[in-house]
C-alpha cells in the first residue's frame, strides 16, 4: 500500500502535468516504469479530478512556500532600493552636463521579484 502523503504529492504533480497538456496515457506509462501495476496506475489516474481544488499544502510545504515568498519579496525590495539609491547618488554627484548612472537592471528585477512575491502570496492565501 502506498503512503497517502506520497499519493497526495503525486496527485498534485499529475494534475499540473495534465493541465499543461500531458496525456494521461503517457502519465500511466511513466507510473508503470516506476513500478506501478498498469491496472493500478489506470485506476489511480482515472480517480484524479483535475477540476477539483488542489489539496491543501502540508505544514512543511506551507512553510517552504512562505519561505520562497518572503525571499522573493525581500530580493525585490533590496534590488529596487539598491537601484534607486545608486541612481540618486550618481545623479546628485554629477556636475552640470556630466553623465550619471541609472540602474535600470536592478530596478526592473526588483519590480519583477516584488511582483512574483505578491503573486505567490495572493495565490498561496486562497
Amino acid at each position: 500500500m502506498r503512503d497517502s502523503k506520497d499519493l497526495q504529492v503525486l496527485s498534485r504533480r499529475i494534475i499540473k502535468d495534465i493541465k499543461k497538456g500531458k496525456s494521461r496515457l503517457i502519465i500511466i506509462d511513466e507510473l508503470v516504469k516506476t513500478g506501478w501495476d498498469r491496472k493500478e496506475a489506470e485506476r489511480f489516474i482515472g480517480s484524479i479530478n483535475i477540476y477539483s481544488p488542489e489539496p491543501k499544502l502540508s505544514p512543511e510545504e506551507q512553510k517552504q512556500a512562505d519561505s520562497r515568498i518572503k525571499k522573493s519579496l525581500l530580493h525585490g525590495v533590496l534590488l529596487l532600493f539598491f537601484g534607486l539609491i545608486v541612481s540618486f547618488v550618481t545623479h546628485s554627484n554629477t556636475s552640470e552636463g556630466g553623465s550619471y548612472r541609472i540602474s535600470y537592471g536592478a530596478m526592473i528585477f526588483g519590480v519583477y521579484y516584488l511582483g512574483k512575491g505578491a503573486y505567490l502570496w495572493f495565490k498561496n492565501r486562497e
